[in-house]
């Protein structure tokens, strides 16, 4: 912690003294321009060049460095070993090859914010992911043209030691629109017959296997406290080893940190995706399923 707080300070030292700079640069510029020197616009070129190409990048070094603190040490209480990378850190494949949301054009997926830890010796990461699809099609001159949008929110995946008895994916019934929904399970059973009635009124579930499978209780009722809490949307994925669940328009880190405030251990443990609580008891109650 205290390694985080003195890296913070420095950047942000950094940053401070290229906000005098400019501030010097600029007064200057101010008193040659009151003498009609015409080195005061070379001088306010070379301010704004620092402001620029110097200052911004110094002002991202310290939001990053802010948002690596935070991220690490707010979910430090549910996760450990954990490892933050801003962008590159997760192969593309593990999340188009799960196919538990719908994503168009592989180039568009967007992968950032990505988290690795482990939680009870099990691997598990959490990222913010964006995809496009297609959510409508409309007809235009006798032409059939799709209408895309973005589906973008948390990713949580964890790898059990043990495959599950069952595979299906579970949808809230708001995650997309029902015509979306439906092109993209066009290959999948539809199981809801065979859930309870708690699961059937907020939730669809499909298999690729056969329709008769049942979600266990346990997990059910975890899930049904997840989707109250949270104000997105739920997709929950079994696949072999693999649990996964997907929370539309919500993400790790929402709110910069203005340099204006003091940055303590307090800030720094302060949790902006409290959802992870309830994705971790959600993951107990499915790995009691095994």
């Amino acid at each position: 912690m205290n390694d985080k707080l003195n890296k913070i300070q420095q950047e942000k030292r950094t940053a401070q003294i290229m906000v005098a700079i400019c501030a010097a640069g600029l007064i200057v510029s101010l008193i040659l321009t009151l003498r009609h020197s015409p080195l005061s616009f070379l001088l306010y070129g070379l301010v704004f060049l620092f402001y620029l190409f110097v200052f911004r990048k110094q002002s991202k070094r310290y939001q990053k460095a802010v948002k690596t603190a935070t991220l690490e040490e707010c979910l430090r209480p549910f996760l450990k070993n954990i490892s933050y990378q801003e962008k590159d850190g997760l192969d593309p494949k593990a999340i188009l090859n799960a196919g538990m949301i719908p994503i168009e054009h592989e180039k568009s997926l967007l992968i950032r914010d990505i988290v690795h830890g482990s939680y009870q010796a099990l691997p598990v990461f959490l990222s913010d992911v964006t995809s496009d699809y297609v959510s409508a099609k409309s007809i235009k001159r006798g032409n059939e043209k799709p209408v895309f949008d973005f589906l973008s929110g948390n990713w949580f995946e964890i790898c059990f030691k043990e495959s599950f008895p069952i595979s299906c994916t579970i949808w809230d019934k708001e995650l997309i629109s029902d015509s979306a929904r439906e092109d993209f399970f066009k290959d999948f059973h539809s199981a809801d017959s065979s859930q309870s009635a708690e699961l059937r009124n907020r939730f669809y579930t499909y298999t690729k296997d056969c329709s008769e499978i049942v979600i266990p209780e346990k997990l059910v009722k975890a899930l049904l406290k997840l989707a109250d809490f949270t104000p997105g949307r739920i997709a929950v994925q079994l696949d072999g080893q693999h649990f996964r669940i997907f929370i539309r328009n919500r993400f790790l880190y929402t709110k910069n940190v203005s340099p204006k405030i003091e940055i303590t251990p307090q800030i720094l443990q302060h949790n902006q995706y409290p959802e992870i609580s309830y994705i971790l008891r959600a993951a107990d109650a499915a790995h009691q399923s095994l």
